[in-house]
């Protein structure tokens, strides 16, 4: 999973820096349980806001990119891209 920030600049030119990359975890899919991979996720984005204090103009945004693969697969079974929460200040 990763995790970059991105705003857009007068020119209207949208500048995305990265944040976080999570490197593949074994999780097990149940849908009774949130996967411990969240919370690491969101302290990551969470401490880089409070360390870089990053703008708030300019429609900002955290957006996240998902890749899930099988057990011993080479290929991504899903892909989520644009998952993404606007930073208002």
């Amino acid at each position: 999973m990763t995790g970059d920030y991105s705003y857009q600049m007068d020119s209207g030119f949208t500048v995305s820096l990265p944040v976080c990359l999570l490197p593949p975890v074994e999780t097990q899919v149940d849908p009774a349980v949130t996967p411990a991979f969240t919370s690491v996720v969101a302290n990551a984005v969470s401490d880089w806001i409070t360390q870089q204090h990053p703008t708030t103009s300019g429609q900002t945004q955290v957006s996240f990119k998902l890749t899930v693969f099988g057990s011993n697969d080479k290929q991504p079974l899903l892909v989520v891209n644009n998952l993404f929460q606007a930073i208002t200040g």
